[in-house]
């Protein structure tokens, strides 16, 4: 059984169901102080939190946490510590104080971070950038694991998805569709992929811009780049998209885009499983298969990301090739049937160790060498 502790928070003004059927998990909800503060600060502060955890825990083999900085780890790990059951911290991208919030970010390291890390028996990194990261904030190498995402192959898609999608948003059948897919946030590097479609619209074969995602601070910012590069006409806004739809808009595109990223997003993943090829730059974190074979990675500069961009539009045997090759990277690595396994290793690994440290001592007689 895995028991699911989470808040309510589903986005700045609304709150989550507490009555979700799920049959092979327990889920609890907590109710958040502030929702508003929840979504704009990410502070999910829920003050029940507490006393469910302590009346719980004995029923736990392993608390697993995601996320770095938050309430629910600084509540729940020390208690965890005290009770013996062993904790595993996951980040997901989310350990640099260099971005977004970083007065406040380093403020928690430096005051509560260790805090939650000394009770940690692994760290779970999704990439080796995330791996060097969890060592410089003082977690110790032998406790770092590089675990990546994975996803279950999505259901069927119907084959007309892709049209269906682009004529919803007055895609011409014959335009190349250029797609970033995740949240409008300023770290992501969207205001190069804009950059880099102005360059592209000088030369280019006729093409469009999907920004398919939550606005999460940058999507007025975003809007108006585009008017002033004069491609509002190219750029397609989609918002949040539910699954069936974000796997649509993947259907529709000949090439996924994400500038910046820290982890491993599951995009990616998603993006080959529909034999899309993906292009990247070197700001983002190191997969040591996103390589040429299968993707495009360039300078963090609009002229190359275009070049990159460009090439792929104008080549569909390229296309189909990366695609194909990334498709199969996916299948043989990424699925929950191999990463699954790797998760149970390192859970059983960290039950062990708290089960041999809390056998008493062996009692020696006087003559015991």
């Amino acid at each position: 059984m895995v028991t699911v502790f989470t808040s309510d928070a589903l986005d700045a003004h609304e709150r989550a169901r507490r009555d979700e059927p799920q049959s092979d998990l327990e889920i609890w909800r907590f109710r958040n102080v502030s929702n508003s503060l929840a979504w704009k600060g990410r502070m999910f502060i829920s003050p029940g939190l507490r006393s469910a955890t302590k009346a719980s825990l004995d029923r736990f083999d392993i608390v697993h946490l995601h996320e770095y900085r938050s309430f629910q780890n600084l509540v729940v790990a020390p208690l965890a510590r005290a009770r013996l059951v062993p904790v595993v911290i996951q980040a997901h991208g989310s350990l640099s104080a260099s971005e977004g919030h970083g007065f406040w970010k380093k403020l928690y390291d430096a005051f509560l971070g260790q805090k939650v890390l000394d009770c940690t028996a692994r760290a779970i990194a999704l990439s080796l950038d995330e791996a060097e990261l969890y060592t410089q904030i003082g977690v110790p190498s032998n406790k770092v694991e590089v675990v990546p995402n994975a996803l279950s192959p999505p259901p069927s898609i119907p084959r007309d998805s892709g049209r269906l999608f682009r004529n919803s948003y007055a895609i011409d059948r014959e335009a190349g569709v250029v797609t970033y897919l995740g949240r409008l946030h300023q770290s992501k590097g969207i205001d190069l992929l804009l950059e880099a479609a102005a360059a592209m619209a000088k030369t280019s074969r006729r093409f469009a811009l999907l920004l398919a995602g939550p606005d999460d601070g940058a999507g007025s910012h975003l809007k108006k780049r585009a008017e002033r590069l004069g491609i509002s006409s190219l750029v397609r806004f989609t918002g949040f998209l539910e699954e069936e739809a974000r796997l649509s808009a993947l259907q529709a595109s000949d090439v996924v885009v994400i500038p910046a990223f820290t982890g491993f997003p599951i995009t990616i993943l998603e993006a080959y499983l529909l034999e899309r090829p993906v292009v990247t730059t070197e700001r983002s974190d190191r997969l040591d298969w996103l390589t040429d074979a299968v993707a495009r990675t360039t300078r963090f500069e609009a002229g190359h990301l275009a070049n990159a961009i460009q090439e792929l539009l104008l080549n569909p045997q390229l296309r189909s090739e990366l695609g194909a090759a990334g498709k199969r990277q996916v299948l043989e690595r990424f699925t929950w049937d191999t990463i699954g396994k790797r998760y149970e290793k390192l859970y059983q690994e960290c039950i062990d160790e708290a089960r041999i440290a809390r056998e008493p001592p062996i009692q020696c007689s006087q003559s015991c060498p």
